[in-house]
């Protein structure tokens, strides 16, 4: 059976669970993992007069999570949400070398990030308090990952505070509908 973005996104809201229990969840995990790669949606502020590019959202590599970033590899030709082509693999010879990897959360870029390494580079980017990305005042107890996230406009000022799930669904519906970006309030 082929798993599609329908089937992620009608399982995570069917999910009873803690917001925390979320990212080890194994069978959501196992439906997310085809779309891991795609590249990042823009994640645009929702007045209609402003819709500035906040920050940039892709799937995590790894859990239930969503990755926020400032910036995105610029990739030419490749569309939010589109997930590249596997890379060809050689009959019977091992590869060298893989290539970096694609789109998902290695497409975003933090410039000017001095990472120190303790934690995952969207935290400590949020950590620092420069940005129009930053952890909610509720992060994840005990958890490597923060459990809500908010999101400052820096051209108008409206802030979207969002937990993991909700992020998770509006990339999911964004996906699915084949959206261009993400914008709050877009989930039907």
């Amino acid at each position: 059976m082929v798993n599609t973005v329908k089937d992620a996104l009608d399982y995570l809201r069917s999910l009873e669970t803690r917001e925390g229990n979320l990212v080890d969840d194994p069978e959501l995990n196992e439906l997310l993992n085809p779309y891991r790669a795609a590249y990042p949606f823009p994640y645009q502020c929702q007045r209609d007069r402003c819709k500035t590019t906040i920050a940039y959202w892709a799937l995590h590599t790894s859990g239930a999570r969503i990755a926020p970033g400032p910036k995105r590899v610029h990739r030419k030709g490749v569309r939010a949400g589109e997930v590249p082509p596997a890379s060809p693999q050689r009959l019977g010879r091992p590869l060298v070398a893989e290539p970096p990897i694609q789109g998902g959360a290695g497409d975003l870029s933090f410039p000017d990030l001095e990472w120190k390494q303790e934690f995952e580079q969207p935290i400590e980017w949020a950590m620092t308090g420069d940005g129009d990305i930053s952890l909610e005042t509720n992060p994840n107890v005990g958890s490597p990952w923060p459990l809500r996230w908010k999101f400052t406009c820096p051209r108008c000022g409206s802030q979207y505070p969002h937990t993991n799930r909700q992020m998770l669904d509006l990339f999911l519906h964004a996906l699915y509908a084949r959206q261009r970006t993400i914008r709050p309030g877009t989930v039907g």
